[in-house]
C-alpha cells in the first residue's frame, strides 16, 4: 500500500477528501493544498487515473509510433529510400507504458511537494453528517478518515455490449493498448473518438480495420464538413465502414471466427466468415460513471443514467459532497475534469463561482490525421444565429505542403452582427495544437477584424488560422 506521508503520519481529520486521482482528482488536490487546506487523496490504482495510465497518454504514444511508421511510406517523396523496414510492436507498447509510468511517478513527486496525503486503497463512505463525512479505506489500520468536504472524482468505465462475444476474440481498450500480436483483422464496434483512434493505430500498422457503427455517421459530435473529410481520408487508407448497423452475433467454431450484423430493415448480413482466430473484436461504445461501491446510498447523492447529478458548482444534493470529471457525465475529457477540479475547490474554500462555458470546451480526436474543435457546429449555429463562416484548406498553406500535410481544413464560425467566435473545427495534421490560439481568441472576445490585424509568422501552419478568419470576411488571400 502506497501512503505518503508514511502510514504513521496519516491524520484522522482533513479539510478536503478526494476519491480518485485522475486528472480531476489530483489537480483538485494540488489546488486545495495551494489554498492551505489539508488534503487526503485516495486512489485504488495508480496516480493519474485512466487518462494517464490507460487512456489519453499511452494511446498518443502508440499513435505517434504508428504515424512514424506511416511516414516511412512517404520518405521516397523526399528522396529518402528505406530498405528492409520493419517494426517491433512490443517495443511500441513498452514505450507507451514507460511514458505513463514516468508521468505517474512524477505525480507522486507533486503530491509530496504540496504535502498531499496519498492513500492507495478502495474508499467507501461510512457515514455522512452536516459538517463532516466518515470515509473508510480498505487496507488502512484506522477505522475511518474524517473529512469536512468530499469530492468524488472516480471517473468512468467502458460500457458493455449486451452481446455474448467469446472472450478469446474480444478486446477491451486495455487489451487493445497492450497487444501481444498484430491482428490480421480488427472489428471495432463504435465509431466515436476511442474507436476511431484505435482504428487509426491498427490500420496504419497494416491491420485490416472494419468499423461497425449503429448511428448514421462516424464521430457524431463533430462538424459534418470536417467529419466527412475525415471519413473520406480514413476510407482512402483502407478502413471499411458499416454505418447504421449493429453486431448481431460473433462465434468461434473450430478455430475460425464468424460474425453477423443486422441492418435497420431487419435483414442480416455476414460480416466475417471463417476469419482467423488471431483476429479480434474491440468494443468501444462509450463509458458510464464509476458510481458503484462508493457508499453513496448512505447520502443524498443522486445518480441519473449512470452518472452523479451535480449543480453548476459540482455540488450534489448532499451539500458537503461534490463530484467532478467523467463520473458526472459528458463530455468525458481529461482537461475538462482538471478545470472542474479547480473550480470546485475554489468554490468550497473561497466561495468563488467559476463558470465553465460549454462552448469553450475543446475536444481533440487523435486519429491520423486528427480533428479538433470547440463551440457550435455550422448546423447548430445556423439554427440560432446569422453567421459568417470562414474556411481555409491545408492545401493552400506552404508549411503544410512542405511537411507533407496538405490534406485538411480549418473552419471558423462567427456571429454576423457581434463578431463573436461561435465555433472552430479543424481536420488535419497539427489541428489540436492550432486550436489553442482560437480558444484564446474566444476568451478575449476577439472579433474577426481584430484577428485580421494579427501578424502571423511565415512559413507556419498557424497562417491558416489567419486565412480562415479573413475568409469569414470575404478577404482570404491565398484560397
Amino acid at each position: 500500500m502506497y501512503v505518503d506521508p508514511p502510514l504513521g503520519e496519516i491524520k484522522l481529520k482533513y479539510d478536503i477528501g478526494i476519491i480518485g486521482a485522475g486528472p480531476g482528482g489530483y489537480v483538485a488536490a494540488i489546488r486545495a493544498a495551494q489554498l492551505q487546506r489539508s488534503v487526503v487523496l485516495i486512489e485504488e490504482a495508480n496516480l493519474g487515473g485512466v487518462c494517464l495510465n490507460w487512456g489519453c497518454i499511452p494511446t498518443k504514444s502508440l499513435l505517434k509510433s504508428a504515424q512514424l511508421w506511416g511516414d516511412l511510406e512517404k520518405m521516397s517523396q523526399h528522396g529518402i529510400f528505406v530498405q528492409g523496414k520493419t517494426f517491433d510492436l512490443q517495443k511500441m507498447v513498452a514505450r507507451s507504458r514507460q511514458v505513463s509510468q514516468t508521468l505517474s511517478s512524477g505525480l507522486q513527486g507533486l503530491m509530496k511537494k504540496h504535502n498531499v496525503t496519498v492513500i492507495k486503497g478502495r474508499a467507501h463512505i461510512e457515514a455522512c453528517f452536516p459538517n463532516n463525512i466518515l470515509v473508510q479505506v480498505s487496507g488502512l489500520d484506522i477505522p475511518f478518515l474524517e473529512v469536512e468536504n468530499l469530492i468524488l472524482a472516480t471517473g468512468a468505465k467502458p460500457k458493455h455490449l449486451p452481446l455474448d462475444i467469446p472472450q478469446s476474440i474480444r478486446w477491451n481498450a486495455s487489451a487493445a493498448m497492450t497487444p501481444e500480436f498484430l491482428p490480421g483483422r480488427l472489428l471495432i464496434i463504435g465509431a466515436g473518438a476511442i474507436g476511431m483512434e484505435f482504428g487509426s493505430f491498427y490500420q496504419e500498422l497494416g491491420t485490416k480495420v472494419t468499423i461497425l457503427e449503429q448511428g448514421p455517421c462516424i464521430l457524431p459530435c463533430e462538424d459534418s464538413e470536417c467529419r466527412d473529410m475525415a471519413y473520406k481520408a480514413f476510407k482512402e487508407k483502407g478502413m471499411e465502414f458499416h454505418l447504421g448497423m449493429e453486431l448481431l452475433s460473433a462465434e468461434v467454431n473450430q478455430g475460425k471466427i464468424s460474425a453477423k450484423m443486422s441492418c435497420k430493415d431487419g435483414s442480416k448480413v455476414e460480416l466475417w466468415n471463417g476469419c482467423a482466430q488471431t483476429d479480434r473484436i474491440l468494443v468501444a461504445i462509450g463509458v458510464t460513471g464509476n458510481v458503484q461501491n462508493l457508499g453513496i446510498e448512505k447520502t443524498k447523492v443522486q445518480v441519473s443514467q449512470g452518472h452523479i447529478v451535480v449543480n453548476e458548482m459540482f455540488q450534489t444534493l448532499q451539500p458537503n459532497i461534490y463530484a467532478i470529471g467523467d463520473v458526472i457525465g459528458a463530455p468525458w475529457l481529461a482537461h475538462l475534469a482538471s478545470h472542474q477540479g479547480i473550480a470546485c475547490i475554489e468554490y468550497i474554500i473561497t466561495g468563488k463561482k467559476h463558470s465553465i462555458d460549454p462552448l469553450s470546451i475543446p475536444g481533440c480526436i487523435y486519429t491520423l490525421p486528427p480533428l479538433a474543435s470547440f463551440g457550435l457546429t455550422e448546423e447548430k449555429a445556423r439554427k440560432s444565429h446569422a453567421v459568417r463562416i470562414g474556411r481555409f484548406p491545408f492545401s493552400g498553406n506552404g508549411q503544410a505542403l512542405a511537411q507533407g500535410s496538405g490534406s485538411g481544413l480549418i473552419k471558423v464560425i462567427f456571429e454576423e452582427d457581434t463578431g463573436e467566435l461561435l465555433g472552430a473545427h479543424l481536420f488535419g495534421q497539427g489541428s489540436p495544437e492550432l486550436l489553442s490560439s482560437l480558444l484564446v481568441a474566444k476568451k478575449l472576445e476577439a472579433t474577426p477584424e481584430a484577428l485580421s490585424d494579427v501578424i502571423f509568422p511565415h512559413p507556419t501552419m498557424s497562417e491558416m488560422l489567419h486565412e480562415a478568419v479573413l475568409s469569414a470576411q470575404g478577404r482570404a488571400l491565398h484560397a
